[in-house]
């Protein structure tokens, strides 16, 4: 049987909310499912959720239970088993998976030649007919911060500016440059933000020079663990920082002053409405800037 490993999101880091509490929510929506599901949940569907993803965004399992007729909360032990016993016993003709259950899309597409799986995550999963899913990248997040740089630099002359593409191998990094760079010209952006690119997720010789220049604004793509220490070691607090990061922090831990995030209720439902369009393949993932503030 196929093992799922549900360690921490390397994006989530320590945001871990109560699980009794969630599960507790979560027993509210399965019980109004038939008013929370839209019109468009596939008949006989189940979404699955790994418990961290739960935990850590609560609001994720109302917009789960909009995309299938059950939503089942996996425990932290034995998820596998939990998740292909219920399988078994349910018997969904379409399945829905969480973020974290990537691994699992293609024994379960193995197990019979009908069942479809819908799924969004952060690595592009292998093609299948009957795999409907969108994939969020270090592209579409770049573009969604280039608006709002343009936007800002409308409003100051002169205003210094820099991307950092940090951890990703370097063809990523390039492309995600460029896409910042075209989507900055787009929104009539004038003179793109400089870009620095480096393999490792952090330099200190990078993030010192960096800070001895008069950066006004600034983005930010690095792995969840280092993006906060970017921003304290590489810009003036004074600095517009914009950070791209999978699920927003709560302004008291982050010192973005934006945040380019996940919009998994959009992309979810996306990916539900090719599923009934039998629109099979990928898709990216919808990416929106949230101001930390607004983040309760």
């Amino acid at each position: 049987m196929p093992t799922t490993d549900l360690g921490y999101y390397v994006f989530v880091g320590n945001q871990k909310r109560a699980l009794a509490r969630t599960i507790l929510r979560l027993c509210l929506l399965v019980f109004a499912a038939a008013i929370l599901a839209s019109c468009h949940a596939p008949d006989a569907s189940i979404a699955f959720i790994d418990p961290i993803l739960a935990a850590a965004v609560p609001d994720s399992m109302e917009w789960y239970a909009a995309a299938a007729r059950r939503v089942v909360v996996l425990p932290e032990t034995d998820a596998a088993a939990t998740l292909y016993a219920d399988i078994d016993t349910m018997k969904p003709r379409a399945i829905v998976l969480s973020p974290l259950l990537g691994s699992e899309l293609l024994p379960i597409l193995g197990r019979d030649e009908t069942t479809r799986v819908a799924y969004i995550g952060y690595t592009m999963p292998t093609a299948h007919s009957r795999l409907f899913s969108a994939t969020f990248t270090a592209v579409e997040a770049a573009e969604a911060a280039a608006s709002v740089l343009a936007a800002r630099a409308a409003h100051q002359s002169a205003m210094l500016a820099y991307a950092v593409f940090a951890g990703y191998p370097p063809e990523t990094s390039a492309r995600a440059a460029e896409a910042l760079a075209q989507a900055y010209g787009k929104a009539g952006g004038i003179d793109p933000p400089r870009v620095e690119i480096i393999a490792e997720p952090f330099s200190q010789a990078l993030a010192d020079r960096l800070r001895s220049l008069d950066i006004r604004a600034a983005y930010v793509s690095a792995p969840e663990g280092e993006t906060e220490r970017w921003m304290a070691q590489a810009f003036d607090q004074s600095a517009y920082v914009i950070a791209a990061r999978a699920f927003p922090l709560r302004p008291a831990l982050t010192l973005a002053k934006a945040q380019v995030v996940w919009d998994m209720k959009a992309t979810l439902d996306d990916v539900i409405i090719r599923l009934n369009a039998s629109q099979n393949g990928d898709k990216p993932g919808i990416w929106q800037i949230l101001p930390s503030k607004a983040v309760p």
